[in-house]
């Protein structure tokens, strides 16, 4: 029953925008002969096989600072999941001493940096679910909230379902009847 409600309800085709995923930094001041970069690659022209990349965008990370990433809802809408970070040295070379990468899908990071170790970045990275926010009203970012109004807005939807099935079948009756 609850397959054929999603059915229903979304279609085959029809892809919806998904839960955004964030990420947010701390403690970035006890890093303070580095900095955390976050970077976007691009590649050569006629590299087939993305060997070559160079920075085509970089942002230098403060402390409280978040991303969210989300996916858009047409089937070719797919945003760049992967974010790159780099660890430079904060002086006038920039060296790159450590560096990661993390994929931005169906979960939310925090993290937080508590220093640094022979170049390379000390940090704990707590993970938690990510959950599509349903809101009756924009900008209401409760979260003991939002998991009632998602619950709700499912009942609502087997509900309507369950609607639509006892006409149909009571519509068949009375035409079989007469």
């Amino acid at each position: 029953m609850a397959n054929l409600a999603a059915l229903a309800d979304a279609g085959f085709s029809i892809r919806r925008r998904t839960a955004a995923a964030e990420i947010t930094f701390k403690g970035l001041n006890n890093v303070p002969n580095h900095k955390l970069l976050l970077v976007q690659y691009s590649y050569q022209s006629g590299d087939t096989l993305l060997k070559s990349p160079f920075i085509s965008y970089r942002d230098t990370l403060t402390d409280g600072r978040s991303f969210v990433i989300q996916n858009g809802g047409r089937r070719w809408d797919e945003s760049d999941r992967y974010l790159h970070f780099v660890l430079a040295k904060n002086d006038s070379t920039g060296t790159v001493t450590d560096s990661f990468t993390i994929y931005m899908k169906k979960w939310n990071y925090k993290m937080v940096v508590t220093g640094e170790k022979n170049g390379k970045l000390q940090y704990t990275l707590k993970k938690s679910k990510a959950y599509f926010n349903y809101n009756l009203i924009g900008d209401d970012n409760n979260e003991g909230n939002n998991k009632t109004i998602r619950f709700i807005f499912i009942a609502c939807s087997l509900l309507g379902f369950v609607f639509l099935l006892l006409l149909f079948l009571k519509r068949k009756k009375s035409t079989i009847t007469s």
